[in-house]
């Protein structure tokens, strides 16, 4: 019987030294002493003689070499301390959309998720299209961006983007639109695509606009009650109305503020000459 449980674990040995010894061209050495083989191969040391782990590999302290070195061709990943990096991916693809590192859990549903592809786009969750793309949100304490670039809706067309040191230019078909923390709408800073620009309340309604070149108005409840309108170099005051009437009618000195309505003071001063 001993001499059969021996020839069988012998045959084992040889079995798995062939086969382990033709897949990683490195060497082994069998210990008679230890009589149960499995037990040999659950924990394997290179650089260590007590591994700690299935596989654990130790280079010696302050050590400037590879950790550990897999390589296929032109592509390899590498670990190492004292090199510069610690982890080392390298490809020569020529393809571009091709996978140089990949992180996968089918569990998610949701994608691989990390992707760098061989020409150095980078995705979260998804496959990158651009430098980075990231499928979800983004928490940071700063978003930095480089020159006169911004934040840009692809899916809309408006941005946000730095002019220069004194100005921010927003581009959109009407303007920004404002919300409490209850998600209310509180008011709009608004254009026309043309020459208006100003607040509306928010019921969408005009309270501050201003016509280019033209006139400056005040509104409450989308009812105008004061307009000042341009008028060659100076400024009319309307109130109560929104057309300027002829402010020269029997007078050599155009008015330069008229009332539609009746008006109560309580002192009237009159300068002359």
């Amino acid at each position: 019987m001993n001499f059969q449980k021996h020839l069988k674990t012998a045959l084992s040995c040889i079995v798995f030294l062939l086969a382990f010894g033709h897949i990683s061209h490195a060497q082994w050495i069998w210990d008679p002493n230890i009589p149960d083989i499995t037990h040999t191969i659950n924990q394997v040391g290179i650089g260590t003689d007590e591994p700690v782990t299935q596989l654990h590999v130790k280079n010696e302290t302050g050590s400037k070499f590879w950790q550990g070195y897999f390589q296929n061709g032109n592509t390899y990943v590498g670990l190492s301390h004292g090199l510069g990096y610690g982890l080392l991916v390298n490809t020569q693809s020529n393809l571009a959309n091709n996978y140089a590192f990949l992180v996968k859990n089918p569990n998610l549903g949701q994608g691989n998720i990390i992707n760098a592809l061989n020409n150095g786009n980078v995705g979260i969750g998804i496959k990158p299209q651009v430098k980075l793309d990231v499928n979800g949100d983004v928490r940071a304490k700063w978003i930095k961006v480089i020159g006169n670039k911004g934040l840009f809706s692809t899916t809309y067309g408006t941005s946000i983007q730095a002019v220069n040191a004194n100005y921010w230019r927003m581009d959109s078909n009407k303007g920004l639109k404002f919300h409490n923390n209850a998600h209310d709408v509180m008011g709009y800073l608004n254009h026309d695509a043309n020459n208006s620009f100003g607040l509306l309340d928010a019921d969408a309604n005009w309270v501050l606009r201003s016509e280019k070149d033209a006139y400056l108005s005040l509104a409450v409840d989308d009812t105008e009650g004061m307009r000042l309108v341009k008028d060659g170099n100076n400024t009319n005051i309307l109130i109560g109305t929104t057309t300027n009437p002829n402010m020269t009618t029997g007078f050599s000195e155009p008015y330069r503020l008229y009332v539609n309505g009746g008006g109560l003071f309580t002192e009237v001063k009159v300068v002359t000459g």
